[in-house]
């Protein structure tokens, strides 16, 4: 063989390997992205973000570049695996295989077409390998290429199923809350209706789909953040907003005696959002946000947002809340970290699924008929 034939093998099964570890990494390891698919999937991101200069359609374009990343991962797998393999092929296919007598001269499209058919385990049987080795290769082949279509399959369903859990979550509660984020007004309202007990079991439900959301996430990372529908009752965005609110409400109304007992589950909620924002700030933000997150640093707008809120409760419930410092330091730092979190996320999406300045604008939530 010549060195040509020597680099070519060499290059593809590289190509081979390289495709199945980044798969089954994407696929089976909890915590990393294959560093191809990641590539893939930031490269179509940004693209997408980078061509949607109209606001108008926003929404209904970006909310293609889920589905988008999806395919353009599974096709880079793919193809790298079958120009790889036909890579390996190709020196051998004038001496190591038995060709149809129709095919007189073997060409590089040929090597194509026997690597589509072995990895897709179709083998026409048109092209056969006739030595041990290269019967070995299209057993190996097939193998690989079985698990490799499998692996996708497999990975689209994850993704499909990560997707219902951060959607459930949005939907709960805008359901919940009406799609308001005046965590004053939305704990009046239930607590005008309802016990204090059906209140904290709000907040704890709200807390498990939390830690829900952020294990899918987690697990896919970009995918699961970009996969978008054109429904914003369905974005992240709106809920993590809600529930922040709601949660600094629950913490400045539990310093009255009478509402005591929304402590222990307006502390879990906060520690269940506060985790859901860090992590997914090391996953997708600068590190100068994450900074930001851990060492929190609340400035004059927070604390007037605390001071607001505690004086409309005071008006609502008709009680003088007086807070501590170390719980007004809590929630300034929850205020301030939620501004961080959603204005990063809102930079790393373009979405503008929250507006800070219209902060009692309301979602309306649509009714079942």
């Amino acid at each position: 063989m010549r060195a040509t034939d020597w680099l070519s093998v060499v290059i593809g099964a590289g190509l081979m390997v390289g495709s199945l570890v980044d798969l089954f990494l994407t696929v089976l390891h909890p915590d990393v992205d294959g560093p191809v698919a990641g590539a893939v999937q930031q490269g179509v991101w940004r693209l997408v973000v980078a061509g949607n200069g109209r606001r108008r359609q926003r929404r209904r374009v970006m909310a293609l570049a889920g589905p988008l990343m999806m395919v353009t991962t599974f096709a880079v797998w793919v193809l790298a695996f079958t120009v790889g393999l036909s890579l390996v092929v190709w020196p051998f296919l004038g001496t190591g295989y038995l060709l149809d007598p129709a095919t007189a001269t073997p060409r590089f499209v040929d090597a194509l077409y026997y690597s589509g058919s072995t990895m897709s385990t179709l083998g026409y049987g048109d092209i056969t390998p006739v030595t041990a080795p290269l019967k070995v290769l299209a057993v190996v082949a097939s193998l690989s290429g079985f698990s490799m279509l499998t692996g996708i399959v497999a990975y689209l369903l994850e993704v499909l199923g990560s997707l219902h859990s951060r959607i459930r979550l949005a939907l709960r509660v805008g359901e919940d809350t009406d799609g308001r984020h005046d965590g004053p007004a939305v704990l009046a309202e239930w607590l005008g209706e309802e016990e204090v007990a059906d209140v904290r079991q709000r907040l704890e439900v709200w807390a498990g789909l939390l830690r829900d959301t952020q294990d899918e996430m987690h697990r896919f990372p970009l995918v699961s953040l970009c996969y978008r529908s054109r429904d914003p009752h369905q974005d992240p965005e709106p809920a993590v907003r809600a529930i922040m609110r709601v949660v600094i409400a629950a913490h400045l109304l539990a310093a009255d005696e009478r509402y005591r007992r929304l402590r222990t589950s307006a502390r879990g909620l906060d520690r269940a959002v506060s985790r859901f924002m860090v992590v997914l700030a090391h996953q997708h933000m600068s590190r100068k946000v994450i900074d930001q997150l851990v060492n929190v640093e609340p400035n004059d707008d927070d604390r007037h947002d605390v001071e607001d809120a505690r004086l409309r409760l005071g008006d609502l419930f008709g009680v003088a809340l007086d807070i501590d410092d170390e719980m007004r330091c809590r929630v300034e730092e929850l205020s301030c970290r939620g501004r961080i979190f959603l204005d990063g996320l809102n930079r790393l999406t373009g979405w503008e699924s929250h507006d800070w300045a219209h902060e009692d604008q309301t979602v309306s939530v649509p009714t079942l008929r």
